[in-house]
């Protein structure tokens, strides 16, 4: 292959790949409702339907509010059925106003971020109302710092250092691009890793190096697995900065080889040791081991302080807006609720009317049963009474009634309820939502197992002297 050639697939891979990572960057997104972007508006001028118009004009669909609504569960055999004033049917009324009952809330499907942010903009400009989403974006910037840092301290330690500055281009970039707690651990790792193949890069026999590879596979493969526990995304993500990293430092072995055969010198180095007589974890390097510790357990503390202490987005000015919590409230109602009120919904025509007014106004225990009487007519003449069973409280029944809210041809609130978990509860907060990664603290443990085994590997050596 001629060398233009080279040149030319390398820098496409860099560029598509520097591309993709810029052009699909992650900013932290924090917000109260998975899957849903809750629209929380307040009008004098205005009705809920007026405010609804801004919205569908501007290409939001199956926007869920109390002007939409409908019976979610009916009983064929009883489609039109009294509700006491302490109804589920009027409870979830509540889900589309403010605790003072000042503001219409509304809910918006997540993937329609550009033309809620379109209506939010045009509300507010109208001057006739004031709307807000629950979206609270915030860029971490300490995460790309800490990422750039330990990259500064690894050129510093490093001896090819044009080499292995050239392989951790794409690593720079992704942090910033993606300044996730995990992610940028798995980057620091990867970066760690990069210093230590520049060590024994271009001497003879790297490639069929198995007792450094024992070391450097591990390291690079186990992001690639851990970080799946987290997002799959990420794995990808981090699969091309190996392959972006990879052409990199390609790209720079063919430009310095060709400016090294234009040098006028006719002596050129060679490297006399070959690649696995070369010690990767000794003296001289344990110090960067020290410093990638040490960052670790910051990026730990971090997380352990935004999971722990802050929970959840807060912010005081706006108002007590419906919200999923950890426990059960009385301000809005529960998927336990509704499942309750389905089951008497639709077992109303099997029970006696004083029966079935005592249900409604309890919670029905799971495992109850509804049966119902029936006569055979036998050979002798004789009618026998049987008792048949009809309908079980349990979670099959409970599998059919979110199977027949999912199929339903409107917006439903129940739909809301059901993306957010089975045994959510819901509340009047201030809380915007959480905005942490899917078993963080487990992965960034896992992402420092691998460096913490190298040291103590290096220490047991020293100490037993087979190192």
């Amino acid at each position: 292959m001629s060398l233009s050639k080279k040149i030319l697939i390398s820098s496409s891979i860099i560029i598509f790949s520097l591309f993709i990572f810029i052009f699909f960057r992650t900013v932290p997104v924090s917000k109260a409702w998975k899957g849903y972007t809750m629209i929380y508006a307040k009008s004098q001028a205005l009705t809920e339907s007026q405010i609804l118009e801004y919205f569908y004009n501007n290409g939001c669909q199956n926007i869920i509010s109390r002007y939409n609504q409908s019976i979610p569960v009916f009983s064929n055999l009883a489609p039109i059925q009294v509700q006491s004033p302490d109804s589920y049917i009027f409870k979830r009324l509540g889900f589309f106003t403010d605790s003072t009952q000042q503001y219409f809330v509304f809910y918006i499907n997540e993937n329609q971020t550009k033309h809620i942010n379109q209506a939010l903009i045009q509300i507010n400009r109208s001057g006739l109302a004031q709307a807000q989403s629950d979206t609270a974006k915030s860029f971490p910037w300490f995460m790309p710092v800490i990422v750039l840092a330990f990259c500064a301290v690894l050129i510093y330690f490093s001896k090819n250092k044009y080499l292995f500055a050239s392989s951790i281009v794409p690593v720079c970039v992704l942090a910033f691009s993606r300044p996730l707690y995990t992610f940028c651990s798995a980057l620091m790792l990867l970066s760690l890793t990069l210093f230590l193949i520049q060590k024994i890069w271009g001497r003879r026999g790297f490639f069929n190096d198995k007792k450094n590879g024992i070391y450097l596979l591990p390291l690079i493969a186990g992001p690639l697995v851990f970080l799946a526990f987290s997002s799959l995304v990420s794995s990808i993500f981090y699969i091309l900065c190996l392959i972006c990293s990879s052409a990199c430092v390609y790209l720079y072995q063919i430009v310095y080889s060709y400016f090294e055969q234009k040098r006028t010198s006719s002596f050129n180095f060679v490297l006399i040791k070959g690649s696995s007589s070369i010690r990767l974890i000794d003296s001289s390097n344990i110090r960067v081991f020290g410093v990638f510790g040490l960052l670790v357990l910051i990026v730990l503390l971090l997380s352990i302080f935004s999971t722990v202490s802050n929970p959840v987005f807060t912010d005081l000015n706006r108002p007590l807006l419906p919200s999923p919590v950890k426990s059960y409230s009385t301000d809005l109602p529960s998927l336990d609720e509704f499942e309750n009120w389905s089951w008497n919904t639709i077992t109303f025509p099997y029970k006696k009317l004083n029966e079935a007014n005592k249900a409604s106004e309890r919670g029905t225990e799971r495992g109850a049963t509804i049966h119902l009487d029936d006569y055979t007519l036998l050979q002798t003449g004789k009618i026998q009474q049987t008792n048949s069973k009809v309908l079980t409280f349990d979670s099959s029944f409970v599998d059919t009634i979110y199977d027949k809210v999912k199929k339903l041809d409107y917006p439903a609130i129940e739909k809301l309820m059901i993306k957010q978990g089975k045994n959510s509860y819901f509340a009047y907060t201030n809380n915007s939502g959480s905005s942490h990664e899917r078993a963080g603290l487990f992965v960034i443990l896992l992402l420092a197992l691998g460096p913490a085994l190298l040291c103590l590997h290096f220490w047991v050596g020293k100490k037993q002297q087979w190192l």
